[in-house]
C-alpha cells in the first residue's frame, strides 16, 4: 500500500466518534482521505460517488443506530454488494433484528464504541491486508 493514499470513509451520527475515529485514522495511516458523513443516505452518495469517479474506498468505518436518520444497515449492504470491506463500529448492547443482520453482514468486523486508535489500527490492517 506504500504510495497509495488509503481512500476512508466514515460514517457516524455522533460528531465526537466521526471525530474521534478521523483523528486516529489520521493518526494511523499516511495522509489517508477520509471521506466523513452522519447520515447513512449521504454514506451511500459518497460510496457511490467515488465509484462512479473511478475511487473505490478502500474502507468503510460505520455506526449503526443513526436516529432519526435511520441505520447503517443500507452502508453496510451497499459495501457488501460493492465489495467493499466495512467495519462496524457501535454499541454492543444493540439488540434488534436490523443489528444482528448487520452483525451477520460484517462477521468479525465490529469495534466497540469508543473505539480506540490501536483497535482501528489493528483491524484496518487486518481488512486491508497490510502493515503502515
Amino acid at each position: 500500500m506504500k504510495g497509495k493514499t488509503l481512500i476512508l470513509v466514515v460514517v457516524d451520527d455522533e460528531k465526537f466518534i466521526r471525530d474521534l475515529l478521523t483523528r486516529h485514522l489520521h493518526r494511523c495511516f499516511d495522509r489517508p482521505e477520509v471521506n466523513i458523513t452522519g447520515t447513512p443516505d449521504f454514506a451511500c452518495d459518497i460510496i457511490m460517488n467515488l465509484i462512479r469517479h473511478d475511487r473505490r474506498p478502500d474502507l468503510v468505518f460505520t455506526g449503526f443506530d443513526m436516529r432519526p436518520h435511520g441505520n447503517g444497515l443500507p452502508v453496510i449492504q451497499l459495501c457488501k454488494k460493492l465489495g467493499v470491506p466495512v467495519i462496524l463500529i457501535c454499541s454492543p448492547d444493540q439488540n434488534h433484528e436490523d443489528f444482528r443482520t448487520a452483525r451477520e453482514l460484517v462477521g468479525e468486523s465490529f469495534i466497540a464504541k469508543p473505539a480506540e486508535g490501536f483497535e482501528i489500527k489493528e483491524m484496518a490492517e487486518r481488512i486491508l491486508g497490510f502493515r503502515s
